[in-house]
């Protein structure tokens, strides 16, 4: 559990340095009703963009959509 919060907060650090966040949520869903949807423990690190709705789309609860692989491949670059 020490080692996936200190990962966390190294992620969380990257979003804000290399991705511009304003701030970062980090979100952990147990259970279906906690619309938890893959059923291993991990961690959601959420950046957040303070007045600037077409970064921060994400509200809760949230439905899982479809996204460019490209997309997230870039970003998942800028986080590693």
């Amino acid at each position: 559990m020490a080692a996936c919060a200190q990962l966390a907060q190294q992620i969380a650090r990257r979003a804000k340095d290399r991705l511009g966040a304003d701030g970062v949520n980090l979100l952990n869903c147990n259970g279906e009703a906690a619309r938890q949807t893959v059923f291993h423990f991990h961690i959601h690190v959420i950046p957040r963009f303070k007045d600037q709705p077409g970064k921060d789309r994400i509200g809760l609860p949230w439905d899982s959509v479809p996204s460019n692989p490209d997309e997230i491949e870039r970003v998942g670059n800028l986080l590693s």
